[in-house]
């Protein structure tokens, strides 16, 4: 084994490592298509206002607890959560008044409310939603906070796109993190490097054109550019990548040729991940990915928030994967096969699929996971 292959395999240990003891709140969660994940509600606390009484006071503290999302407030234990009816509770701190573990009588404004503190939003309002949508579109949302999945038809394989530049540049940036790629190498344009498709160099650039790994990264993620990404997938190999895929917790069975990958919604979730991951480490490299990706010269999923997204455009597929930056941040994916235009040839159609679901998202998660009361809708509730 070469000595590059042998840094590679210490590359995935530590990740397999680093990835059991991260903590950012569901963030490495096992991906299971369509089967959403069970989690506890998230951070909620119990504590005390004050344990400083007179020695001669028979009076204890109140006890209160903390609530960090939005919970529905009902009146007995026994009644079910109806979306739009049901009260949702602000985020905040409310009295104690009887604690039954997972079921919680609390103090408010209304009155005594019963609240259940691993309550899940239910599955049948997205289940409703996505009835109409139809089977060519796949959908994965992952709220990170609390770790909750919702798919739909997200299993389906299909062609990745260029999905998997995004992929392939988290590996070579891992590359540069452990010292095994100096993106300051200079790579000069040749007739032979030529490709079609997208992006912006052939049509800028003149062949002896000199450009740096970093740069090839920059055109590869925000323009998409097929010829910046196929120097770097020519110079760092396909094995290794693969290796790498495997290391993050891939399904190295859909790798096969990197050029022409198959992908599905939930294991773009999966890579999302591993990406948002790499950028919370905040380290030079990381910033410049994160910017890249939030600079994407073509976007299909929308938001009200910032978003660091990598489309795939390749007749008929249509894809996107994001992250998106709300008060609770979530990952979203949608892949398509609707598309009838090539890039950058838009059609209202498809933007406005891509539109509606990933608006009907970012109010789902609102509702049910925002921790900033601005963002609830109005039949909350204050503290």
């Amino acid at each position: 084994m070469s000595s590059k292959s042998t840094q590679i395999l210490l590359i995935i240990v530590l990740l397999v490592a680093v990835s059991a003891t991260a903590g950012y709140g569901g963030f490495l969660l096992r991906i299971v298509s369509n089967q959403p994940a069970h989690a506890v509600a998230g951070p909620i606390t119990r504590s005390v206002i004050s344990d400083t009484q007179p020695v001669d006071s028979p009076t204890e503290a109140p006890s209160i607890i903390t609530l960090a999302r939005p919970l529905p407030a009902f009146a007995t234990q026994q009644e079910n959560y109806q979306p739009g009816i049901t009260p949702l509770l602000y985020p905040g701190e409310y009295i104690l008044l009887e604690d039954h573990g997972k079921w919680v009588l609390i103090g408010t404004p209304h009155g005594a409310r019963w609240i259940y503190l691993h309550f899940m939003p239910p599955m049948t309002e997205l289940e409703l939603f996505f009835a109409d949508i139809g089977n060519r579109i796949s959908v994965f949302y992952h709220n990170l906070d609390y770790g909750f999945i919702f798919g739909h038809n997200d299993a389906r394989l299909l062609h990745s796109a260029s999905l998997n530049k995004a992929s392939h540049a988290l590996f070579v940036y891992h590359l540069a993190e452990f010292g095994l790629a100096d993106l300051s190498t200079i790579h000069t344009f040749t007739w032979q490097d030529y490709r079609g498709g997208t992006g912006t160099i052939r049509h800028n650039h003149a062949f002896g054109t000199q450009f740096t790994h970093a740069e090839l990264l920059t055109y590869s993620i925000r323009d998409s550019d097929n010829i910046a990404f196929r120097i770097l997938v020519e110079y760092y190999g396909q094995q290794d990548y693969f290796d790498f895929i495997y290391g993050l917790g891939g399904n190295t069975s859909m790798v096969r040729n990197i050029i022409g990958r198959v992908f599905n919604a939930a294991e773009a979730g999966l890579i999302a991940a591993r990406i948002l991951e790499y950028l919370e480490t905040a380290s030079p490299l990381a910033l410049q990915f994160k910017e890249d990706l939030m600079s994407s010269d073509i976007t299909f999923i929308t938001s009200d928030y910032p978003v660091a997204q990598k489309y795939g455009w390749w007749i008929p597929y249509y894809h996107d994967m994001a992250i998106i930056y709300a008060c609770s941040p979530y990952i979203l994916v949608i892949m398509t096969d609707l598309a009838v235009t090539q890039a950058p040839h838009r059609t209202d159609a498809n933007d406005a699929i891509f539109e509606e679901i990933s608006m009907f998202i970012q109010s789902f998660n609102d509702r049910y996971f925002a921790r900033n009361k601005t963002h609830r809708e109005n039949h909350s509730m204050s503290p």
